[in-house]
């Protein structure tokens, strides 16, 4: 699950198609969509048929299969989040369209008027962003850092009907509703029960066991910690995939839409 996002092409609005198996009468263009009208009294076959006719035609009925002159995967939700996060953490005023830039759900479109400011402020984010403290979850062996902390979402990442569990810039914990569990390191061990049970042991003595505590990642015997330090601009999510949708909304003056 997440956010993906389209850019169509120019093609059908402009007239440079040539004629669709479907009576323009029947078709709708809706959010850079071409699909079937189904209010004109079409059995559930005559509207499949119709479907699938208007499909194949979509595939090459110009250069860009689909109408679709540019399609990316924005991120999921989680980086969705944490961008719009730190578009509103560290702005300074000049970051007008970025900080509500993200849908909060799938739908909604960004003008091509938009594009090219959006593009700017994303220069703008650069310089607001970099030096700035982020907070990871991190293996304490290796080092790999595994997480980023998401404000928006409490730094929660496992959630079961008995417990939640995650981290944030104050160690990892668990919570049943209440708070039970929290450790700045953290070793992670499999009972070996069969159900997938795991133990958490902290640096300061806590413990807690729960079936299916795992972060997700490796649910073995790991040994966790929360880590911290500066941020880089590779470390913003879905900067390249927005980069490439606003530029080719820019290039074809046709709005960018999440889907």
């Amino acid at each position: 699950m997440g956010l993906d996002a389209r850019v169509p092409c120019r093609c059908w609005v402009d007239g440079l198609t040539p004629e669709p198996p479907i009576a323009r009468p029947l078709l709708e263009y809706a959010s850079g969509h071409l699909c079937v009208l189904g209010s004109h009294g079409q059995t559930r076959d005559e509207q499949i048929a119709m479907d699938n006719a208007l499909n194949a035609w979509l595939k090459t009925c110009c250069p860009h299969p689909n109408l679709e002159y540019c399609v990316d995967r924005v991120g999921n939700w989680p980086a969705v989040r944490l961008f719009s996060e730190y578009a509103s953490r560290f702005d300074d005023g000049r970051l007008v369209l970025l900080r509500n830039l993200m849908p909060a759900c799938n739908g909604g479109q960004v003008e091509s008027a938009d594009a090219q400011r959006c593009l700017d402020e994303l220069d703008v984010m650069r310089t607001l962003v970099e030096g700035r403290t982020a907070y990871f979850l991190s293996d304490a062996i290796t080092g790999e850092e595994v997480r980023q902390y998401v404000a928006a979402y409490g730094g929660l990442i496992t959630m079961t009907p008995s417990f939640s569990s995650g981290f944030d810039p104050d160690g990892l914990f668990v919570k049943n509703p209440d708070e039970v569990f929290r450790a700045m390191r953290v070793s992670q061990r499999v009972i070996g029960d069969g159900q997938g049970t795991l133990e958490w042991v902290g640096d300061n003595g806590a413990r807690f066991v729960g079936v299916k505590l795992g972060l997700g990642i490796g649910d073995g015997d790991r040994e966790w910690q929360v880590t911290s330090r500066p941020l880089v601009w590779a470390d913003v999510p879905c900067v390249e995939p927005l980069t490439r949708l606003l530029r080719a909304s820019v290039e074809i003056d046709m709005p960018v839409y999440w889907w």
